[in-house]
């Protein structure tokens, strides 16, 4: 599991996301360490969204959790 740390001051975590049928992720790092809310913003209203949260540590990125698929207001 490479986005696993064992000094948990390592781990790190990226939320990526997509507009629905896009291939290309944008990326957004967590911070501070430890949150647990992220604002992302310019999204496009209406339209539907991918989201899924990768961790990170001195060993690589973990594999993504599972994709969320949200619409913007």
């Amino acid at each position: 599991m490479p986005g696993f740390a064992v000094d948990p001051s390592q781990q790190r975590h990226i939320v990526r996301y997509r507009l629905l049928g896009k291939t290309q992720w944008d990326t957004v790092q967590v911070t501070p360490q430890g949150s647990t809310r992220i604002v992302i913003r310019n999204l496009i209203p209406g339209k539907t969204y991918q989201f899924q949260v990768v961790g990170s540590g001195p060993h690589g990125l973990g594999e993504p959790s599972e994709t969320v698929n949200i619409t913007t207001r």
